[in-house]
């Protein structure tokens, strides 16, 4: 198939997609040339610039969805025919790469989810602490435990110029907590923790940049309980404490810490992290 474009005072023409040849990785194509014919119907000889410049006006700067143009070479064989030679390679742009972890976070609890077992010596009656956990005359011990934490990467790279105004907007988001819906995870439970970019600049004609988002996330609570007190919905990244009082507790006769109080605060602020996307 020929294509012919009109110039000023020339008019170029060369062969278009003949001869493709592509190499396959794992059955995946990741480059591909295609050789050209480029010549001038009319006028004088025609010099490298100019070949040069057809050559870069006329061919395809994308092909088959994810082969970018990255080189041309020319090679003149008359005075006004060049031979001309296309290289694409495949770029990963817009597609993303995970990698996670699900081993966990320690938090300590100072409130179990319920209290399964008291004991005391015969004849005595063992205190009702209401779910607290440790408690001793000065205070409230608590535990570790490993709660439910994932924590996830995602890599990608993005057609462009990685320019301050981008980098700043992600700096701004970093410590942020989902505020709609993102990546499957409803709001409250994913925490932006950061990215890394880089760039490198080449003669490529379709400069790009890698990206990598750090994620952490919390899934929320619902329905808990502490002591008598019911707490609706805890959401992932917001912190979660109990307030006691000491009353007596007439049937085992000694002094326990009852929760008079549930509180969760929101400690990060909200953001729409779709816009990393």
């Amino acid at each position: 198939m020929g294509y012919i474009v009109s110039r000023e005072r020339e008019v170029w023409s060369f062969q278009h997609w003949n001869g493709l040849e592509v190499r396959r990785e794992n059955d995946q194509i990741r480059s591909a040339t295609i050789p050209y014919d480029v010549y001038c119907t009319r006028g004088p000889e025609l010099l490298w610039g100019e070949a040069d410049a057809a050559i870069g006006m006329l061919s395809d700067p994308i092909i088959l969805g994810n082969l970018f143009r990255s080189n041309i070479s020319l090679e003149q064989v008359s005075h006004n025919k060049w031979e001309a030679i296309v290289e694409y390679t495949f770029k990963n742009v817009n597609e993303y790469a995970f990698s996670f972890d699900t081993t966990g976070g320690t938090q300590k609890l100072t409130q179990s989810y319920e209290t399964v077992g008291r004991f005391a010596p015969d004849g005595e009656t063992p205190p009702n602490h209401y779910g607290a956990i440790g408690v001793s005359d000065k205070g409230i011990d608590g535990c570790d435990v490993i709660m439910p934490t994932l924590s996830f990467t995602m890599s990608h790279t993005r057609n462009g110029i990685l320019d301050l105004d981008f980098i700043r907007s992600v700096a701004d988001l970093t410590g942020k907590v989902n505020s709609a819906y993102f990546l499957s995870f409803v709001e409250g439970t994913v925490l932006f923790e950061g990215a890394s970019g880089s760039q490198k600049f080449t003669s490529e004609d379709f400069p790009t940049f890698d990206l990598t988002y750090k994620f952490r996330v919390s899934p929320t609570v619902y329905n808990m309980p502490v002591g008598d007190i019911h707490v609706d919905v805890k959401r992932g990244w917001d912190y979660f404490w109990v307030q006691y009082e000491e009353i007596d507790d007439e049937e085992a006769g000694s002094i326990v810490k009852y929760p008079i109080a549930a509180f969760t605060e929101r400690v990060y602020h909200d953001a729409d992290l779709n816009i990393l996307l």
